[in-house]
């Protein structure tokens, strides 16, 4: 069973118990939540379910993608110091590492909207599956539009810097896929509350078919919000965790 349901009910529940204030903002209405987070991964092999024995490490992330869950996630981060053991369904574990990766939407514009050193290719990983919905169908296919069309929607409802909606329109006519190695994984949730779904996983390397320093950048912009924001449908129990790969090697592409 896929455990991002399982981490996201764990994580409410803390949040229940230190940071109250916090909850209605993080679960209310239907618009994208503003966290992310993973399911458990074993860093020796991320791309595959972990099996759970005693001893063996697991990583789990979550992220917050504005204020009030920045806050909600300093509240965590306090209590798991307080006590380290956290419950997962039926599994215990000891939380031996924090880590704390911190940005703003300033500084990835000042990283790839005001330069000019930005290559036309660059390759996404999908570290979890990422699914998308067009049209009412559910598809594991990684398209430009899907992509950046969905995490220029992402940012403007979080970030206080907009960018323009019709990078949406640049991605469908102006960016293209140059290659990739992917493969599908059906995701079951158990007993979630969440239908069964096929998601994408592994690497794609996109072009940038047009030039236009503006939309490129952008594009460039968002490609790094990724890290944090996930790609396509679910990123609240741990679907479309992404990570932008820059700069590329002819290894490091897809």
């Amino acid at each position: 069973m896929f455990s991002g349901a399982v981490v996201r009910d764990w994580f409410l529940s803390m949040i229940r118990e230190c940071a109250p204030e916090q909850l209605n903002r993080l679960t209310e209405g239907d618009a994208p939540r503003p966290f992310t987070l993973s399911p458990l991964i074993d860093p020796a092999m991320p791309g595959k379910r972990p099996i759970l024995i005693p001893e063996r490490i697991v990583d789990c992330r979550i992220v917050g993608l504005d204020d009030d869950a920045c806050k909600a996630l300093a509240a965590l981060k306090a209590a798991i110091t307080s006590n380290p053991i956290i419950q997962l369904g039926e599994a215990a574990f000891h939380v031996e590492n924090q880590q704390a990766d911190e940005t703003t939407d300033d500084v990835l514009l000042q990283q790839h909207m005001l330069t000019s050193d930005r290559p036309r290719r660059f390759t996404l990983e999908l570290v979890t599956p990422t699914a998308f919905r067009s049209h009412g169908v559910m598809t594991p296919l990684p398209l430009p539009e899907w992509v950046f069309g969905g995490l220029v929607d992402r940012w403007n409802t979080h970030c206080s810097v907009k960018l323009h909606t019709d990078v949406r329109r640049f991605a469908q006519e102006c960016v293209g896929i140059d290659r990739y190695r992917m493969h599908s994984v059906r995701v079951n949730f158990g007993e979630g509350g969440y239908s069964p779904i096929t998601g994408g996983m592994g690497r794609v390397t996109y072009h940038l078919l047009n030039a236009d320093p503006y939309w490129g950048r952008a594009v460039w912009a968002l490609a790094a919000y990724a890290n944090y924001a996930g790609i396509g449908l679910r990123t609240a129990v741990g679907m479309g965790q992404a990570r932008l790969i820059w700069p590329s090697t002819a290894d490091d592409e897809a």
